[in-house]
């Protein structure tokens, strides 16, 4: 099995609650977001916090479809890959010539986190809960930097 060296805080991406530093600004959306969640389980919809999903099982991760968020800028700089979000400052991602990068141009809104493993083990060798916990603990860094949220 090929491993990347850059992979361990991605595979090793602890579970509980995720922490998010966010501005005032984000601030103020993110409880917008919240009041639409509360909106949505009233009519009948599943209702969760963003920061409660680092908390959730490989089984509950696995139907999750990973997205960028709109407006998020992406850029390459010295060899990394980095977002910024509208309001922010650009943040250092990972390594342009990683696995995380390949792994982050699956995030498209089609296929789910166990489609974006499954294709990562069997076209790179890799275990599939080697790649399971290296998809979700890119996604999480992604959801915990603004950068994605889920469908």
């Amino acid at each position: 099995m090929r491993v990347d060296p850059d992979a361990t805080e991605f595979v090793e991406f602890p579970r509980g609650r995720l922490p998010f530093n966010i501005t005032r600004r984000q601030f103020f959306k993110s409880m917008l977001t919240e009041v639409e969640v509360r909106a949505g389980t009233r009519s009948g919809g599943d209702g969760w916090k963003l920061a409660e999903v680092g908390e959730w099982t490989d089984a509950q991760l696995s139907t999750v479809v990973p997205v960028v968020i709109p407006h998020i800028k992406i850029m390459i700089e010295n060899d990394y890959v980095l977002g910024r979000q509208p309001s922010g400052k650009s943040k250092k991602l990972f390594k342009i010539s990683s696995n995380a990068c390949r792994i982050f141009n699956e995030f498209d809104g089609m296929a789910n986190i166990d489609e974006i493993a499954d294709t990562f083990a069997r076209g790179e060798g890799w275990d599939l809960h080697y790649s399971f916990a290296y998809v979700r603990g890119v996604f999480l860094t992604m959801v915990m930097n603004g950068i994605c949220s889920l469908r």
